[in-house]
């Protein structure tokens, strides 16, 4: 076989290799089979089980996005809601990276990390989770902090907190039956019950997370400060 023929033989072989590949994608989408474009990239979405999406569940903050992003199941769907703004479903790819083609969005996760991965067209933006509990219902729901807090009382989170980081000192306690927080020289503010020992104040954009040894992460804007409790 001489050159000319290798080289038309060659083409051939490409020009079959492609319609082969159409041929086949199409034959899938005839057949139900999902493809999302987001940008220049083809996704095939997968199924992935509540034990692996039980893994990505938490809040996550980033130093260059001024949003906190919570992650947390409803109904065996994993969902992402920033703060104030609606929550929106996720679509497996794979077992750890997930779309929301509407608004071009792709999250990936590495658990063992803690970290996330958010992209959103050519921004590209790392989350790490502030902690590891589990979310198990909409932010949205309306749960009654006897409900969410049975045997634990909301006076194991009142004392005054400092940071190294934050030069004012919050008071937390209780009125009425109601949790409150309020930075020295300023108003009092109401902290509603999310899931665990989490409390927002949406109005401000303040995020609060109780934790062991008398800690609390404050949360304002993606900023993130670690309090302790002093008394």
């Amino acid at each position: 076989m001489n050159s000319l023929s290798k080289k038309m033989l060659c083409v051939l072989i490409f020009i079959m290799s492609v319609c082969v590949l159409f041929s086949m994608s199409f034959e899938r989408g005839k057949k139900g089979a999902i493809f999302d474009v987001i940008g220049d990239n083809i996704f095939d979405t997968v199924q992935v089980s509540t034990e692996v999406l039980e893994r990505f569940l938490g809040v996550y903050n980033s130093d260059e996005y001024p949003l906190s992003i919570t992650v947390f199941l409803d109904e065996g769907q994993l969902m992402a809601q920033a703060n104030r703004q609606d929550a929106f479903p996720l679509t497996a790819v794979d077992e750890r990276n997930f779309i929301y083609e509407p608004e071009g969005i792709q999250m990936g996760f590495e658990p063992e990390e803690n970290k996330m991965i958010f992209q959103q067209g050519t921004y590209r933006f790392e989350f790490r989770r502030a902690n590891e509990l589990t979310v198990r219902r909409r932010l949205s729901d309306v749960v009654s902090v006897a409900e969410a807090i049975a045997v634990d009382p909301l006076e194991r989170f009142a004392g005054k907190y400092t940071s190294t980081d934050f030069h004012l000192v919050i008071n937390i306690f209780v009125e009425n039956g109601q949790l409150m927080g309020q930075a020295a020289g300023q108003e009092a503010f109401p902290l509603a019950h999310v899931f665990d020992n989490v409390f927002d104040f949406e109005a401000a954009s303040i995020r609060v997370d109780f934790r062991a040894d008398d800690e609390m992460v404050f949360i304002q804007f993606g900023r993130r400060f670690l309090y302790r409790r002093v008394n």
